[in-house]
């Protein structure tokens, strides 16, 4: 098979490898759900283009190792076992979407022309190293990550074009991570993250000449690092 509009491999308990479809050479959408002996993404690194891949329930998967380079978009999510995303530093993808992945720990890996970045419900998450790379945005949303104390590892940012939305952090105390960003998204949205001071919001919105608007749904009032 060199071809295909689309691949999909779902609910294969026994499958532990994709070797089978390494002579793909081009696709739209390759889906890889609930496939919990899967131990690797390899076999397939020389597939030519794919613009989506969607990997969720892989639970014996560990990193993003062996993903095709030509890869526009990739969603993970539920891979019980994922610790990082190291394994696309050479690739050329622009969206990346991480999802309830409980033991990835750190977001290494990624390359620095990304344009949009979510990371949403990953428990072990303590902060944003390994994205030092990353100079501009054109989205990022950061929501529901229960360790995560400091945005640290955005410091290069200058620019969100389009959006940032941080959001229910429960454990988040800093914005400063954001240092490096000097003009405001076309969206800012940063509510209930419960012990964040409510001095961090209005100095990021001083440092990208916003207005605070409705983003006072946070912790208290706090004192902050100038």
């Amino acid at each position: 098979m060199s071809w295909a509009s689309g691949v999909m491999i779902r609910d294969c308990t026994h499958l532990e490898s994709l070797r089978g479809i390494g002579h793909l050479t081009y696709t739209h959408d390759v889906v890889l759900d609930q496939l919990p002996a899967l131990q690797s993404l390899a076999g397939w690194a020389d597939t030519a283009q794919i613009n989506n891949v969607s990997v969720t329930g892989c639970n014996a998967i560990q990193s993003l190792a062996g993903l095709p380079r030509a890869i526009s978009s990739v969603q993970i999510k539920d891979n019980a076992s994922l610790s990082s995303t190291a394994g696309l530093e050479q690739s050329a993808l622009s969206n990346l979407e991480v999802d309830g992945n409980l033991a990835l720990a750190s977001l290494i890996g990624l390359p620095d022309q990304l344009a949009y970045l979510s990371v949403r419900r990953s428990p072990a998450l303590q902060d944003l190293q390994g994205l030092e790379n990353l100079t501009a945005l054109a989205g990022l949303t950061i929501q529901e990550n229960t360790a995560l104390i400091t945005l640290k590892g955005l410091e290069h940012v200058s620019a969100i074009s389009m959006w940032l939305s941080v959001k229910s952090n429960a454990a988040l105390t800093s914005l400063h991570g954001l240092s490096g960003l000097t003009t405001a998204p076309s969206t800012l949205e940063i509510t209930n993250n419960i012990v964040l001071p409510q001095c961090e919001v209005r100095w990021l919105a001083n440092c990208i000449n916003a207005p605070v608007g409705m983003n006072t749904d946070n912790g208290p009032e706090g004192v902050c690092e100038p």
